[in-house]
């Protein structure tokens, strides 16, 4: 749970669910985040580029794709991230085999659970 007395941490939050990404959003919005949605890959790429994001949770398999063009930048930038999917069929491959990934559905209390465990220091 977040600190009421320090900035807001801001979230990345990926899905091309728009309903799931609505309860992902108040989820983390009730928890004190500051939430940035975004639908496609694309849509996620333009919000790396003009926000400082504390963490993301991003959906693996997207309409028309992947999200792992995102999970790269990420990576690169040293945003701390966690996958959510809704298949047991995905494969993430070995690059990101030491991302959290949870399945949906999944519970409020996992997804803070999960993106608390993605902050800490290591």
């Amino acid at each position: 749970m977040t600190d009421p007395t320090r900035t807001p941490l801001s979230i990345l939050t990926l899905d091309d669910e728009a309903l799931i990404l609505l309860s992902i959003e108040g989820t983390l919005i009730e928890a004190g985040y500051e939430v940035a949605t975004a639908t496609t890959a694309e849509q996620a790429l333009a919000l790396l580029d003009s926000i400082q994001f504390s963490a993301a949770l991003i959906d693996v398999g997207l309409r028309g794709g992947d999200s792992f063009p995102v999970a790269d930048v990420l990576m690169l930038r040293k945003i701390p991230f966690v996958f959510c999917t809704g298949s047991d069929h995905v494969k993430i491959g070995e690059r990101f085999m030491d991302v959290p990934t949870i399945g949906k559905p999944f519970t409020d209390q996992l997804l803070l659970d999960t993106i608390d465990q993605v902050l800490q220091p290591t």
